[in-house]
């Protein structure tokens, strides 16, 4: 597993060409009633082809932690077009 330190703004970039996903850190708060641990929120760029899910909705979708979905449903269709998802998709609960 690759760490990476960033601080609320700062984005990480995760593959090329049409299957790009950007990861922007869009908030960092102390949370009430979490004992004071902190929250972040992420806002993810992905193209249209690529599923985002939380970890806990990708396991009920596709079984735990299963890497035997068929291609399509990883993402990868061999399209030209970008399809890169306009604004942010905000993550967050």
């Amino acid at each position: 597993m690759l760490v990476l330190s960033r601080l609320k703004g700062e984005s990480v970039i995760i593959g090329y060409g049409s299957n790009r996903v950007r990861v922007v850190i869009s908030d960092i708060r102390r949370q009430e009633g979490l004992n004071g641990k902190m929250k972040v929120r992420l806002g993810i760029d992905a193209p249209v082809n690529v599923p985002v899910h939380r970890e806990e909705i990708y396991e009920k979708v596709y079984g735990f932690m299963n890497d035997s979905q068929p291609e399509e449903e990883k993402g990868i269709d061999g399209s030209e077009d970008d399809g890169m998802i306009e604004g942010q998709l905000e993550l967050f609960g």
